[in-house]
């Protein structure tokens, strides 16, 4: 697996990073013919979501593999026969290893830090291929930057030496380093289910996946060896786990047993057969759109699943080693929070009206290719039935006009939600028990079950 260059790309396409494994004829061909075809591929969508994570540029023979986060586009591109899901996982891996360095990542952040950027990717790569992605490892190689150096290195351009050297990691263990101590000792969990799903205009589901992903908080001193086990293993489907998780153990036994790493990271990643989603999907939508003229009439409808949320207010799970595996995150709502709805309109719309009862609305027609309506709701719980955003706008008249000749020409209209429900996941999977041997001191420990849209889209 080789990755020839590695972009991170600002929301005009413009590179903040760029990093290079190939010849200098490959580096031309990849800023000068690949990416600028790469952004106009880009252009032909209303919203980056919708492009294929994987796309084919046959002028220069070169995959171009990308995500999106925040406001950032991560782009790698290669010219030789590489799986395409090895570069998005690595993709992830940045992400994530960065956002453990320096933050919130973001343009500025990436260029106040782009010195750790770039000793990371050092680490992580050896000529176009990941060696080293677990950050417990890159935290021995890369030591993270202390708030004084970051003051100076931001005041003065200049950057610093870390005052640790790299550790030596004397254990024969290679994600745990030994003598580990801690005064409080702590082990915390986050389950966080994600839905990719679109509906029809009818509400009806054309295609639902949950992925998930189980992500540890672990200050536990010495060498503890854990077991986790689940009230439904034979849901999980596609693990992919950390290197401590013994594979033995859980092809027998369906329990994960395994020797932490130090501090955050992700123990394992899965997904769920949408025929066995016992739950549902948390936010119903549906919505009807009419054109008459040069006019067009929106409704769009959104109503919280109520079975989910009253499941999201039920007790904590419980499990061993000296009392229950808690429930995180403090009071449990009953309701959807941080629920969102994108609305892209078409580039010819213009005298835009809108009316709701519910939410905040707001139109951003900064973009000269795009206007984007956003609805924010906050949250959305038991005590709301069905919530309407009624939107009306006019089309330039060459639009209307194709309009009038050639229905099949109406513009494609989606509506994207985000949203968060805290307490209960969609496959009703849950941890069951989490139990320590080999340490005999008593462990602080907790569950945080998270449901939380991806790209969940609404075709009206």
């Amino acid at each position: 697996m080789a990755i020839d260059s590695l972009f991170i790309l600002n929301t005009s396409g413009k590179p903040v990073i760029e990093k290079h494994w190939c010849e200098e004829a490959s580096v031309r061909k990849d800023t000068t013919l690949t990416l600028p075809a790469f952004l106009r591929y880009l252009e032909g969508f209303d919203t980056i979501k919708e492009a294929e994570p994987i796309w084919y540029y046959p002028p220069s023979s070169t995959v171009c593999v990308h995500i999106q986060r925040n406001d950032l586009v991560y782009l790698c591109t290669m010219s030789s026969d590489v799986g395409p899901l090895q570069v998005l996982d690595f993709l992830d891996h940045l992400v994530e290893n960065a956002t453990e360095y320096i933050g919130n990542v973001t343009e500025v952040t990436l260029k106040e830090n782009f010195i750790i950027i770039y000793e990371l990717l050092s680490e992580m790569m050896d000529s176009g291929s990941p060696i080293t992605t677990d950050i417990s490892l890159l935290k021995n190689l890369v030591p993270p930057p202390n708030f004084v150096n970051r003051v100076i290195e931001n005041v003065t351009g200049i950057g610093l030496d870390s005052d640790a050297s790299p550790q030596v990691n004397v254990s024969s263990i290679p994600w745990r380093s030994s003598g580990i101590k801690y005064t409080r000792n702590e082990f915390y969990v986050d389950m966080v289910e994600t839905i990719d799903a679109i509906l029809e205009s009818n509400g009806r589901i054309v295609s639902c996946n949950v992925s998930g992903s189980i992500i540890c908080d672990c200050r536990l001193s010495g060498m503890p060896d854990l077991r986790m086990s689940f009230n439904q293993p034979s849901l999980l489907d596609n693990l992919s786990f950390h290197p401590c998780i013994r594979i033995p153990r859980w092809e027998s036994e369906k329990s994960l047993s395994f020797v932490p790493p130090d501090r955050k990271f992700k123990l394992a990643t899965y997904s769920i057969d949408s025929g066995v989603i016992q739950n549902g999907i948390p936010l119903h939508m549906s919505g009807r759109a009419s054109f008459e003229s040069n006019t067009c009439n929106l409704q769009l409808t959104v109503m919280a699943n109520q079975q989910m949320v009253l499941k999201s207010s039920g007790a904590a799970s419980t499990g061993a080693l000296g009392g229950n595996l808690g429930s995180l995150g403090g009071p449990r709502k009953k309701a959807l929070e941080d629920v969102k709805i994108e609305l892209p309109l078409p580039t010819t719309a213009y005298n835009i009206r809108i009316q709701t009862k519910k939410g905040a609305y707001s139109v951003d027609q900064s973009k000269s290719d795009q206007t984007k309506l956003t609805w924010q709701l906050k949250t959305l719980g038991l005590n709301d039935n069905s919530v309407d955003l009624y939107v009306q706008f006019s089309l330039k008249d060459s639009t209307s006009s194709t309009i009038k000749s050639d229905a099949s020409s109406r513009p494609a209209l989606s509506a994207f939600a985000q949203f968060k429900l805290t307490g209960v996941s969609a496959s009703s999977v849950k941890i069951n028990s989490l139990k320590m041997i080999r340490e005999t001191y008593n462990i602080n420990k907790g569950v945080k079950t998270i449901t939380q849209a991806g790209t969940f889209q609404m075709r009206f």
